[in-house]
């Protein structure tokens, strides 16, 4: 807390402009990336706005049930691609006749602990949370462009005592890997050495 408040302060001196609100980088709480399937009958209908809201609440409601039992905390959770009577690769199935609708959801989820610490840091900090972001996802979006993201990359963060390897293809995320040694490991090595 006395970390976040003096960052604001140097934040706030620096911008000219008062800080309220924040969205915040997670590394810690076991970061890990997961697809979560479901699918729908749409018995040979024309796929409408309802029948992809239909789907994307049973959608959460999987993952909220999977979740709860485990003890951690969704930060994204991304509709990746659609399948429209088993044919994959569908980005927007809004109009296609079907019997099935189907979407694979990319999953981003820590340890509810740390994300529930970390947010009761920054809000006695006296600052609004606006979201909580995986630090793959934050380090994506500020250095990667589309036609990389098309493409296909993979990116490495390496945080001060965690890893983050963000790997993307086809305009997406496709997965996201935490691994707990970051940079203070390699300094001690180095010194050690």
């Amino acid at each position: 807390e006395t970390a976040i408040r003096a960052a604001m302060m140097q934040a706030e001196k620096a911008a000219g402009v008062e800080i309220e609100s924040v969205i915040v980088n997670l590394s810690a709480g076991e970061l890990d990336s997961d697809v979560t399937s479901v699918e729908i009958d749409i018995a040979g209908q024309r796929i409408s706005e309802e029948d992809m809201n239909a789907l994307l609440a049973q959608g959460r409601a999987r993952i909220e049930e999977t979740l709860s039992r485990a003890g951690r905390t969704t930060l994204h959770a991304e509709p990746t691609l659609y399948m429209v009577d088993g044919l994959d690769g569908v980005t927007n199935p809004r109009g296609f006749h079907a019997n099935r609708l189907s979407v694979d959801i990319h999953v981003l989820t820590a340890a509810t602990p740390p994300c529930r610490n970390l947010d009761l840091a920054v809000r006695n900090a006296h600052l609004d949370v606006e979201a909580i972001v995986a630090s793959g996802v934050a380090a994506s979006h500020a250095v990667l462009n589309s036609e990389e993201r098309e493409l296909g990359v993979a990116l490495v963060e390496i945080g001060s005592g965690v890893t983050t390897v963000a790997v993307h293809g086809g305009g997406m995320l496709a997965g996201l890997a935490s691994i707990p040694m970051g940079s203070g490991d390699i300094t001690a090595d180095i010194a050690s050495a």
